[in-house]
């Protein structure tokens, strides 16, 4: 939104604010969304969507090129709506169906370019972003989401006393966060900031890299942070099959994500990427039958591998480049 409205504006400003409120209402209201807290989430997010849309295309100047671009998006979000709505006044079995529904339409809706009767289709292109704008949001999006999963450890630890297990564990989990950071920071977030910044058609990298390529992205360090409460909290335990797959398999999804991000921007994924994926995988079934921590200290070991691997490669690159001149 701030692509195409200067926040400096009051307006914009104030509409910000009321996302921000609407985002917080829906996040409360999120762990019971399947029971007491479905309404709150329900309105909050249709309130959100709906109203910055609305917002959208009353301000647009009626000549620019975005205007009929953004009367789709606010029709599809009116589209959606009555699934969510009858998926709070349904059961829990046909409501987890009806908003499964609804997300399929809105995510849907863009490879159709929010196709609406009498409004025609968008294309890609239509969407007018700054490349190096939008990815620093994403950027500051991963970022935050792994703060948050630090903090989430750091509560865990607190809950179950300062142990020197649980000492260990919430070592184990803050190292791990940081190896994802760099795994993105150090080579993912600034190629991906360059090729969007320099995209004939930033739109569609914006929409299959940034917005869909980043979702399983986000959804490993969730993933991540669960496994980590558990190792947490279990220190001194052995680790259920559940809290095997979200140890091993939040890190393999993370990697996935980049892989998926990666070919998309550049038509290219990385072997050493896919390995790691591959041997944190294997290792789930393992991992119930070893102590907590070992699996923990397992996790860091490959992921600190991958980096130096990936470390001691761009060094062979760059010194391979200096002696080609």
């Amino acid at each position: 939104m701030t692509s195409w409205f200067h926040p400096d504006v009051t307006a914009v400003r104030l509409v910000l604010l009321f996302v921000m409120v609407a985002s917080q209402f829906m996040a409360v209201a999120l762990p019971t969304a399947f029971g007491d807290g479905a309404a709150l989430f329900v309105i909050s997010y249709l309130v959100l969507q709906v109203g910055r849309n609305l917002f959208n295309v009353i301000v647009i100047d009626r000549p620019h090129a975005l205007a009929r671009a953004l009367d789709r998006l606010l029709a599809w979000s009116l589209f959606s709506t009555p699934l969510w709505i009858a998926g709070l006044l349904a059961d829990d079995g046909a409501r987890i169906g009806l908003w499964c529904s609804a997300l399929a339409l809105e995510y849907g809706a863009t490879f159709i370019g929010y196709a609406t009767p009498g409004l025609g289709r968008s294309s890609t292109s239509d969407w007018t972003i700054k490349g190096s704008h939008f990815a620093e949001r994403f950027q500051q999006f991963v970022l935050i989401a792994l703060g948050e999963a630090v903090v989430v450890t750091g509560v865990t630890a607190s809950g179950h006393g300062l142990s020197a297990t649980v000492l260990v564990a919430l070592g184990i989990s803050i190292v791990t966060s940081a190896l994802l950071w760099w795994l993105y920071f150090h080579a993912v977030a600034q190629h991906s900031e360059h090729h969007i910044a320099s995209a004939a058609d930033p739109g569609r990298l914006g929409r299959n890299g940034f917005t869909f390529g980043h979702i399983p992205i986000i959804a490993g360090i969730v993933l991540d942070a669960a496994g980590s409460e558990v190792l947490i909290a279990h220190s001194d335990e052995h680790l259920h099959l559940a809290a095997a797959v979200a140890l091993m398999g939040g890190p393999a999804l993370y990697l996935i994500g980049h892989n998926v991000f990666r070919y998309v921007m550049v038509g290219t994924t990385s072997w050493k990427r896919w390995l790691t994926c591959a041997v944190l995988l294997a290792l789930v079934p393992v991992v119930p039958h070893v102590p907590a921590l070992v699996a923990g200290v397992a996790v860091v070991a490959i992921l600190t591998t991958l980096v130096v691997a990936e470390l001691l490669h761009g060094r062979r690159v760059v010194a391979a480049a200096a002696a080609a001149r």
